[in-house]
């Protein structure tokens, strides 16, 4: 198979994000992707982010403007998706958007993680509890029988009444 013609998909995309993501927030992501990482920056890398108007994200995903500006929204508050001015500031509202030349769009799936997001001390072995027979009593055995009320008893229960 031919590998040259395509683009990488982080897995995170299929596995969490499909099924929460509406319609026009994985058109819109996945266009992103396809216009960032599946293209060379010219010195072997991928590119980290691309201009993208309006115009182009809605002819390309058949989106309409304010579907577009909508999805746009939801993914950067959603924090898969970092919008940029020309000069590098992250634009982080819509109002931030509204009016500027040229928009650039990032992933947040490639972005170099902050040192908050690492420790930096060394990882040190922990303490372990030794299991003894006490410890071992408390865990329930898969083979006894757990008598379980059912939803009436409990509601009966709670509210102070008996059971009929």
């Amino acid at each position: 198979m031919n590998y040259k013609k395509t683009s990488q998909l982080p897995n995170i995309v299929v596995d969490s994000y499909l099924k929460i993501l509406s319609e026009k927030e994985l058109k819109i992501l996945l266009l992103v992707i396809r216009q960032t990482i599946g293209f060379t920056d010219g010195k072997g890398g991928r590119k980290q982010k691309d201009w993208l108007s309006q115009k182009f994200i809605a002819s390309r995903t058949g989106l309409s403007f304010k579907s577009v500006s909508l999805g746009i929204d939801q993914l950067i508050k959603k924090k898969l998706l970092i919008a940029y001015s020309q000069n590098g500031a992250i634009l982080h509202s819509a109002e931030a958007r509204k009016g500027s030349q040229r928009i650039l769009y990032a992933t947040t799936f490639f972005q170099q993680k902050t040192s908050e997001n690492y420790s930096s001390k060394a990882i040190t072995k922990s303490n372990t509890t030794k299991l003894t027979h006490t410890k071992l009593s408390t865990v329930p055995n898969p083979k006894t029988k757990v008598n379980r009320l059912s939803d009436w008893e409990r509601y009966c229960q709670i509210i102070g009444r008996t059971a009929n």
